[in-house]
């Protein structure tokens, strides 16, 4: 809401914005307290009773502190009928907040200090069904649904809503010290942001994959300082460090639901019969027969975690050769070093059992009467093809 201006810089920026802006740079810069009161207000309603707010305000605390306050609150209804829950999806709620605090300690010496803090919470997104494919029979037949008609009555049967969460919160301060045609700036600022996100990953009513969820957290402190100089002629230059520290923690469920037994059954019998059904490969493999292969509840978490540590020195000359010719000259070095961790836990039986070890060769002969040739395992394997 309360942005002074944004610049776009093209080309490389990599000098003093650092390794990611090869290409170029787009810096928005926000407003700082005023110490005249001034505010705004906008006010928006459309379709779907959707609402928009947008304000600020902004006004002195006495001779040297200024203060503003900026926030956006963003809401509509959905638009796309989860036909199993009756909840309305693809909705919009959404709003953020945005404080300050400006002090000036002396005509030399500036404090500013920023903090924010900003939310999602819907429910995304729906899915529409394009075609009612060779499965959509099983689907129905164990119980669930699919809808057929238009995508564009955005419609479809979800046996759960999708949901969509985000908070991210953050606070900086800034503090500028100007000593004749010196300026030393130091700016340190923390984020923090929790993301979590699930959703129905098979498009139906029915139980076959519970859990889509993917969690992450992410928590970054930074610190930069900056000694800008103008000679009085005509060279100008900034020389800088920065220090960069995240981590990055990030958590995928997957998880069969329910259904995914019959399902995985429908699709065997739907290849003409095959001899490989899920009871008789666990009878043959001497495992617990009807309990044990494609359970609801089974699945993986894969676990991931990152820090990184980064810290960058830099500098930049200009001289002023003439009115219209200036010579841009810029070093930068970063020291970039990464930990990252994978952790991956499954419980699914049927993608851990190793086959050849269980007698995978003993357990085809009796189901087929044939021995295990590569050729007679091509020609029945595709039949019990369970993806």
């Amino acid at each position: 809401v309360d942005v002074e201006r944004i610049e776009v810089l093209r080309g490389p920026q990599s000098t003093l914005f650092g390794q990611n802006a090869s290409v170029g740079v787009i810096s928005v810069i926000t407003r700082k307290p005023s110490f005249t009161p001034t505010g705004s207000l906008e006010l928006g309603y459309g379709e779907y009773d959707a609402m928009t707010a947008r304000a600020s305000y902004s006004a002195p605390i006495g001779e040297r502190v200024a203060f503003s306050l900026a926030g956006n609150y963003n809401e509509r209804d959905g638009y796309f009928k989860n036909l199993e829950s009756g909840h309305d999806l693809n909705d919009r709620s959404r709003w953020d907040l945005r404080g300050q605090l400006l002090f000036n300690a002396s005509d030399d010496l500036t404090f500013r200090l920023i903090a924010d803090t900003s939310s999602i919470d819907e429910l995304c997104c729906g899915v529409s069904n394009l075609q009612d494919g060779p499965t959509g029979a099983i689907i129905r037949a164990i119980g669930g649904q699919i809808y057929t008609g238009s995508p564009y009555d955005r419609r479809g049967y979800f046996n759960k809503d999708p949901y969509n969460k985000v908070d991210n919160d953050g606070v900086s301060l800034q503090v500028d010290w100007t000593h004749g045609n010196w300026t030393l700036t130091s700016i340190t600022a923390d984020r923090n942001q929790k993301a979590k996100f699930d959703y129905d990953a098979d498009f139906t009513s029915a139980d076959i994959l519970a859990q889509n969820l993917n969690e992450s957290k992410i928590d970054t402190f930074t610190e930069e300082l900056r000694l800008a100089f103008d000679s009085g002629g005509p060279v100008t230059g900034l020389l800088g460090a920065y220090y960069f520290d995240e981590s990055v923690d990030y958590q995928d469920t997957l998880a069969w639901g329910d259904d995914i037994r019959p399902y995985a059954t429908g699709l065997i019998v739907g290849q003409g019969g095959s001899p490989f059904t899920l009871s008789a490969i666990e009878a043959a493999l001497g495992l617990p027969v009807g309990t044990t292969l494609l359970q609801g509840g089974q699945g993986q978490v894969i676990t991931t975690k990152q820090s990184s540590e980064v810290t960058t020195a830099f500098g930049q000359i200009d001289w002023k050769i003439v009115d219209r010719l200036t010579l841009t000259a810029g070093v930068a070095s970063a020291n970039v070093r990464k930990n990252v961790s994978i952790a991956q836990t499954d419980t699914d039986v049927f993608s851990s059992l190793n086959f050849v070890q269980l007698g995978f060769g003993q357990a085809f002969g009796a189901l087929t009467g044939l021995p295990p040739t590569p050729a007679n395992i091509g020609t029945h394997l595709p039949q019990a093809n369970l993806a």
